[in-house]
C-alpha cells in the first residue's frame, strides 16, 4: 500500500509541476477545469445527491466555471483578469472559509447550521471555483508557474510538518471527533515550516519576479501562518463532511490516495487567502 501510495504520489507531483510549468494559459485552465470538476463530482457525494442529480450539480459547477472564464477573459488568446470580480470571488470565499472554521470547531453540536444538501452543494461550489479562479489567475500573472507552485508547496509544507512533527512529538489531539490522528504539535510543526518556505519564496519573488520591500516579506511570513490555518480546515472540513456521509475516502481514482479531494482539501482552503495576499502585494509593484 505505501509503495503505491509512493508511486501515485510522485506520478501526481511530476504530472502537476510540468502542467504549471510547461503548458500555455488556456490548456492550463483546461487542465485546472478537469481536476476541480472531478472535485465537484466527489463533492456531491458529501451532499449525498442522487444520481441524476449529480450529474446536474456538476453541468451547473462547469457553466459556473464557464462563466467566469468568459469574464476573466480565458477565451483571449492573452487573457487580462477581471481582477474586480477575482477579488469578490476569493473573498466571498475566505469568508465562507471562516464560517466553515466554525463548523469544524462547533462539530457535531452545530450540524443544523450546515448539514443540508442545499448547503453542502453551496461550500462546493464557493471553495472550487474560488480554488480554479485563484490557481488560473496566479499562472496568469506568471506563466511560468512559479506562483502556483509557490502555492503547492506551501501547503505541502504545512503537511510535512504536520505529519512528521505530529508523528514524533504529538500528545495533544486537535480535533479527536473529526481526525484523532491530528495534534496540536503537528500543527505548530506544519506552521514552523511553512513559515520558513514562506521566506524562501518571499526572497525568491524578491529576485526574480518583482522587486519587493521589506513589509511585503513580512506580509508573506505573516501569510503562512493564515495558509497553515486555512489548510488545517480545509483538511478537518473533508473529514466532516466525509464522516457526515459515512465516506472513508472522496473517491477512489487515485490508487493509494483516495480521491481528488483527499489530495487538495487543503490546497482549496489556502488558495483563497493565498490569492488575497498577491493582490495586495502586486498592486504595490505594479506586477501583472
Amino acid at each position: 500500500m505505501l509503495k503505491q501510495r509512493l508511486i501515485t504520489g510522485i506520478i501526481l507531483l511530476v504530472g502537476f509541476v510540468f502542467a504549471t510549468v510547461m503548458l500555455p494559459i488556456l490548456k492550463y485552465a483546461l487542465f485546472i477545469t478537469i481536476i476541480v470538476t472531478i472535485g465537484a463530482w466527489e463533492w456531491s457525494r458529501f451532499a449525498v445527491f442522487k444520481s441524476i442529480n449529480r450529474f446536474a450539480y456538476v453541468a451547473t459547477f462547469l457553466i459556473v466555471l464557464i462563466g467566469l472564464g468568459v469574464r476573466f477573459g480565458l477565451s483571449m488568446n492573452a487573457p487580462q483578469m477581471d481582477v474586480n470580480l477575482l477579488w469578490a470571488v476569493v473573498t466571498a470565499a475566505a469568508i465562507a472559509w471562516l464560517a466553515m472554521f466554525l463548523f469544524v470547531q462547533g462539530y457535531p453540536r452545530n450540524e443544523d447550521k450546515w448539514n443540508t444538501k442545499t448547503r453542502i452543494g453551496l461550500m462546493g461550489f464557493l471553495t472550487l471555483g474560488s480554488t480554479w479562479s485563484g490557481i488560473i489567475f496566479l499562472k496568469t500573472i506568471v506563466e511560468t508557474g512559479e506562483l502556483v507552485l509557490m502555492l503547492m508547496i506551501s501547503v505541502a509544507a504545512v503537511d510535512v510538518g504536520g505529519f512528521f512533527i505530529g508523528s514524533w512529538f504529538g500528545k495533544r489531539a486537535l480535533a479527536p471527533q473529526l481526525s484523532p490522528k491530528k495534534t496540536w504539535e503537528g500543527v505548530w510543526g506544519g506552521l514552523a515550516l511553512n513559515m520558513l518556505v514562506a521566506v524562501c519564496c518571499g526572497t525568491y519573488a524578491n529576485l526574480y519576479i518583482t522587486s519587493l520591500e521589506r513589509w511585503h516579506i513580512l506580509v508573506i511570513a505573516l501569510m503562512s501562518i493564515l495558509v497553515t490555518v486555512f489548510s488545517v480546515t480545509g483538511d478537518l472540513l473533508e473529514s466532516m463532511l466525509k464522516r457526515n456521509c459515512g465516506l472513508k475516502d472522496s473517491g477512489n481514482i487515485l490508487p493509494g490516495h483516495g480521491g481528488v479531494l483527499d489530495r487538495i482539501d487543503g490546497l482549496i482552503a489556502a488558495t483563497p487567502i493565498f490569492v488575497i495576499v498577491v493582490l495586495v502585494v502586486i498592486s504595490t509593484t505594479g506586477v501583472g
